[in-house]
C-alpha cells in the first residue's frame, strides 16, 4: 500500500509555517543570515561592496510586524552581547530606546558592521577574505582564518588539480560527494583576482584523493626523478 503525502498548495493554504516559531528559533536563523560570503566576487566585473538595505535580515525584517520585531530584539542582542567591539550604548530616554532601529538605524548592527571590522570594532573597508559580507582588519582576517594558501600552491603542494578544487565547475570529472568540500574566497590584489583557501581543507582533499599524502608525494617525486634519468640516458 503507498501511502500518500499531503500537499500544500501555497495558492490556497495561508497557513504560516515560519512567524509562529518560538523567538529562540527565530534568533538562531538570523545568527546563519548575519554572515554573508561570494566566494567568487573578484571575478565579477563589478566588485560591489556589500550594502546593508540589500540583506537577507533587511528583508526578513519587512515581511510583517512580528518578524521586523524579532529581528531587532536580535540586533539589540547582539549589539548588547559584543559591546567591546560595537560599542553599544542605551539612549537617554526609554520612549528614545522603544524607537530604535537596532538593524538598520544610525548605530544598528548592519550599519555598524559596514564600517567597522567584525571582530576588533577598528574601522575598516577590507573584507575577509573568507568571508566577504563583513568587514574585517588585515590583523583579524590573519587571526580568525590562519593558514590560507593560495590556488596555485594548492595545486603544487597538494598535486591537486582543477577539477579537485572545484568538482562543480567541472561536472564530467567531478569528485564523489563525499568528498570534503573546499571554504574559499577571492580578492584582487596587484589588479589580480586571487583565491584562496584554507590550507587545512586543501590537505584533508588531497588526503581524501591521494591516501597516505607523505607516500604520495614521495613516489611522484621518485617517477620524477626516473623520467629525468631516462631523459639524460637517452
Amino acid at each position: 500500500m503507498v501511502a500518500h503525502q499531503t500537499l500544500i498548495d501555497l495558492t490556497r493554504d495561508s497557513k504560516d509555517h515560519f512567524t509562529v516559531l518560538p523567538s529562540e528559533l527565530l534568533h538562531i536563523i538570523f545568527a546563519y543570515l548575519f554572515p554573508t560570503h561570494d566566494p567568487n566576487l573578484a571575478f565579477k566585473q563589478q566588485q560591489v561592496l556589500p550594502n546593508p538595505g540589500h540583506h537577507s535580515l533587511v528583508y526578513t525584517s519587512a515581511t510583517c510586524k512580528r518578524l521586523r520585531a524579532e529581528v531587532n530584539q536580535w540586533c539589540l542582542h547582539y549589539l548588547k552581547q559584543h559591546v567591546a567591539i560595537t560599542g553599544y550604548k542605551d539612549r537617554k530616554t526609554v520612549q528614545q530606546q522603544q524607537q530604535r532601529n537596532f538593524l538598520l538605524g544610525h548605530s544598528g548592527l548592519l550599519t555598524s558592521a559596514s564600517k567597522h571590522c567584525i571582530f576588533c570594532g577598528k574601522t575598516s573597508r577590507r573584507s575577509a577574505i573568507l568571508m566577504n559580507g563583513f568587514r574585517c582588519c588585515t590583523l583579524c582576517d590573519r587571526t580568525q582564518w590562519p593558514g590560507k594558501i593560495t590556488k596555485t600552491l594548492a595545486k603544487m603542494e597538494y598535486d591537486l588539480k582543477e577539477y579537485h578544487l572545484f568538482p562543480n565547475r567541472m561536472i564530467s570529472q567531478g569528485l564523489p560527494r563525499r568528498a570534503p568540500d573546499l571554504r574559499y574566497g577571492t580578492y584582487i590584489t596587484s589588479n589580480v583576482a586571487t583565491t584562496m583557501f584554507l590550507r587545512e581543507d586543501v590537505r584533508r582533499l588531497a588526503e581524501f584523493i591521494h591516501g597516505d599524502l607523505s607516500e604520495h608525494m614521495r613516489q611522484k617525486q621518485a617517477a620524477k626523478e626516473a623520467r629525468a634519468r631516462r631523459k639524460t640516458a637517452a
